[in-house]
């Protein structure tokens, strides 16, 4: 990721994994505000919904870096299109 560096790549890693930590206490936040109850299942649910978000955002940009715009595309768009009906299903259940 950065040839010829002993220092940017832990702190990349580091700020990454502090962007985490600020969007799962700003999400946490924001449903306490919205008063909805969240128990360990659903939290479960949410995070297993965020790193899938993630694999699929990861595995199209990966085929777009390996030349394969058109993959990329039909992965983006098909497993996307899957993660936001999958998503609102998601949010449907927790604002029941």
């Amino acid at each position: 990721m950065f040839p010829y560096s002993t220092f940017l790549g832990p702190v990349f890693w580091m700020a990454m994994g502090a962007f985490v930590v600020i969007f799962f206490m700003g999400l946490a936040a924001l449903l306490k505000d919205r008063q909805i109850p969240m128990n360990w299942w659903k939290w479960l649910l949410v995070v297993t919904w965020c790193i899938m978000l993630y694999i699929v955002v990861v595995g199209g940009f990966t085929l777009f870096g390996e030349n394969e715009t058109r993959a990329g595309l039909y992965f983006l768009g098909v497993f996307g299109t899957f993660m936001a009906v999958v998503g609102v299903a998601l949010y449907r259940l927790l604002t029941k």
